[in-house]
């Protein structure tokens, strides 16, 4: 299993609000047809001048690629230039 933080946003702005909302519901939705596990879903400040989300989940190792994969086509539908991936290679709890 690997667990990875996912992130998106829409800090350039080219989103309207109801168009951020879908943007969001498409990846959590992705994210919980295929995670074993999901650890949590967070968002920015809603004061903030940036509007930011992150998603920590645990995957298995086959399925990384089709998630990623689907993580590109929604960040494309939705004009976003880029998302985050960041895979925590292990986790130390103190």
């Amino acid at each position: 299993m690997t667990s990875v933080y996912i992130s998106i946003g829409n800090s350039d702005d080219k989103l309207p609000q109801a168009e951020w909302h879908r943007y969001c519901q498409e990846t959590v939705d992705m994210v919980e047809d295929v995670a074993t596990r999901i650890y949590g879903v967070w968002f920015s400040e809603s004061s903030s001048e940036y509007q930011n989300m992150c998603i920590a989940a645990e995957f298995d190792e086959r399925h990384i690629g089709s998630v990623k994969e689907n993580l590109h086509a929604i960040r494309q539908h939705f004009r976003q230039d880029s998302a985050a991936w960041a895979e925590v290679p292990e986790t130390e709890f103190i």
